[in-house]
C-alpha cells in the first residue's frame, strides 16, 4: 500500500526475520529537506507477539499505515488517536 502525505509519501513491506515477517512502514519525504538537502528513508516496524506469516505481516502494516493522520514536516508521525513517534 502507498499514502501520500502533504510532504512524505509512505507505503508498506515486509521484512523477514528469521522463520517470522515483520510488516514494516516506510517514508520520506517528498521534495529535500532544507537544512539536509536528502531523502532519507525512515522505517517504522509494526510487529506482533505471535508468529506471523507475510500476508498477515502485509496486512498489519497496511492496518497501521491507515491510521496514520499526519507526518509531520519533520518525520513526527500521528495516528488518529493522536498518539505521535
Amino acid at each position: 500500500m502507498i499514502r501520500e502525505f502533504e510532504y512524505h509519501i509512505a507505503w508498506t513491506d515486509v521484512m523477514r526475520e528469521g522463520r517470522n515477517f515483520i510488516g514494516l512502514i516506510e517514508f520520506q519525504r517528498k521534495l529535500p529537506c532544507p537544512l539536509m538537502q536528502t531523502y532519507w528513508v525512515q522505517a517504522l516496524w509494526v510487529f506482533n507477539l505471535r508468529r506471523m506469516d507475510e500476508l498477515e505481516a502485509e496486512d498489519a502494516a497496511v492496518a497501521m499505515l491507515e491510521q496514520i493522520d499526519e507526518i509531520t514536516p519533520a518525520g513526527t508521525v500521528i495516528y488518529k488517536d493522536g498518539v505521535a513517534l
